[in-house]
């Protein structure tokens, strides 16, 4: 009898440190996924918006590195013309492997929209002296995964990544 209770406490004793060994793993992904998930990473934070300019500064995009599939999510581009004295169309092409185009809405409202390689372009109106044009995308994200993001305003381009959370 004296030989069992000798052999109880050292099982216990290996039971209970694989236990607290478990547990503090346990808190380790627990905070680790809390960190990802307050910086962004998994939705709405600091980290789940970019910018991305191009190489002469003149057009800039403002968007979500992360979104949500089926929720609708944007993208901002501001560009720098060059000063027109009278109206003037800009020709903006989006690439459609990056979005339904069911869902697309575009702010200012383009004036005709036709199909081009890959994508569709939308000519933009601007008024006479007007130097700063500024455009929002809106889409519904067309599925999960990483989406390369392409777009052209005139000859000016940008690209940015996307991942598309379930």
């Amino acid at each position: 009898m004296v030989s069992l209770l000798s052999t109880t406490p050292r099982a216990d004793e290996r039971l209970q440190e694989r236990m607290w060994i478990a547990q503090r793993w346990g808190w380790g992904i627990f905070l680790l996924v809390m960190a990802v998930g307050l910086s962004g990473m998994l939705g709405r934070g600091p980290l789940s918006h970019g910018r991305a300019t191009n190489a002469a500064g003149t057009l800039t995009a403002d968007y979500e590195r992360v979104a949500r599939f089926g929720e609708v999510t944007e993208m901002r581009l501001q560009y720098e013309a060059p000063l027109p004295l009278r109206e003037q169309d800009h020709v903006l092409y989006v690439d459609r492997t990056m979005i339904h185009f069911d869902e697309l809405t575009i702010q200012p409202l383009p004036i005709e929209a036709h199909a081009a390689s890959g994508g569709v372009e939308f000519v933009l109106r601007t008024a006479a002296n007007t130097r700063h044009v500024e455009v929002l995308l809106r889409w519904k994200g067309a599925s999960s995964g990483r989406k390369n993001l392409h777009v052209r305003l005139d000859h000016e381009t940008i690209d940015g990544r996307q991942w598309v959370l379930p």
